[in-house]
C-alpha cells in the first residue's frame, strides 16, 4: 500500500475550503489531517501533527504567510508549504518563494491541479502554476536563449534544476559529488543573480532551457 501524504489545509473561506478538501479527497494517496480558519490554527496544527504538506492561503488572520513557513522551518522542518491563492503576481509569488515554499497554485487551476501540486510537492519538487511562471519578469528581460556565460556543466546542472532534481540527484545523474554540485548551483545564483533555487528554476523554465 502506497504512504499517505499527510496534509493540513488553511484557508479561511469555508466554501473554497470544502472545495480544497473535495478535490484532494479523491486522490488514494492523500490523507487530510486538519484544517484551519487562520494562520494561528495552521501552526498549532502544524507543530503538533508534523504533515508532510500544508496547503496555505496567503490572505489569512493572524501572522503572516511569511512568519509561517519561517516557524515551520524551526518547529517542523519536514512539512512543505504549497501556497493555493488568488494573487499570481510577482511581488507575492517572490516573496513566499524567498520565504521557502516548495510550491505556489493559483485558485483558478482546475481542480485536479491542486492534488497534482500536493504529490508534487511531498516529493519535495517545486510546483509552480503556469500562471504564476508567466508573471514572473524580474529575470526574464533577456533574450531566449542567453544564458549569461554559462558553462556546459552549469547548463545540464540548471537544466536538471528546473527539472525539480534535488543536489544529490543532479550528482548522482551527472556522476558528480555533492559538493560539486552544490559549487555549480552558487555559481549559477551569481551569474543570474538570482536569490533561491526557486528563482532559478522560473528563470530556466521560462527560457525554455534544455542539456545540450
Amino acid at each position: 500500500m502506497t504512504e499517505q501524504i499527510r496534509v493540513v489545509l488553511a484557508d479561511d473561506h469555508p466554501l473554497i475550503l470544502s472545495g480544497i478538501r473535495q478535490s484532494l479527497s479523491e486522490a488514494s494517496d492523500i490523507l487530510i489531517l486538519g484544517e484551519a480558519g487562520d494562520t494561528n490554527q495552521a501552526l498549532e496544527i502544524c507543530e503538533a501533527e508534523h504533515p508532510d504538506v500544508l496547503v496555505l492561503d496567503l490572505s489569512m488572520p493572524g501572522p503572516s504567510s511569511t512568519e509561517v513557513v519561517r516557524r515551520l522551518g524551526e518547529t517542523s522542518p519536514e512539512t512543505r508549504v504549497l501556497v493555493l491563492t488568488a494573487h499570481s503576481d510577482e511581488t507575492h509569488v517572490r516573496q513566499m518563494m524567498r520565504a521557502g515554499v516548495t510550491g505556489y497554485l493559483v485558485k483558478d487551476e482546475a481542480p485536479e491541479n491542486i492534488a497534482t501540486a500536493v504529490q508534487a510537492v511531498a516529493r519535495g519538487t517545486l510546483w509552480i502554476s503556469r500562471t504564476v511562471a508567466a508573471n514572473v519578469k524580474r529575470h526574464l528581460g533577456a533574450p531566449e536563449g542567453d544564458l549569461h556565460g554559462l558553462t556546459r556543466r552549469e547548463r545540464q546542472v540548471l537544466v536538471r534544476l528546473s527539472q525539480g532534481m534535488d543536489n544529490a540527484s543532479i550528482a548522482a545523474d551527472l556522476n558528480l559529488s555533492e559538493q560539486t554540485v552544490r559549487n555549480y548551483v552558487s555559481e549559477i545564483y551569481s551569474r543570474l543573480d538570482l536569490k533561491s533555487r526557486a528563482e532559478a528554476i522560473v528563470w530556466a523554465r521560462e527560457r525554455q532551457v534544455h542539456d545540450f
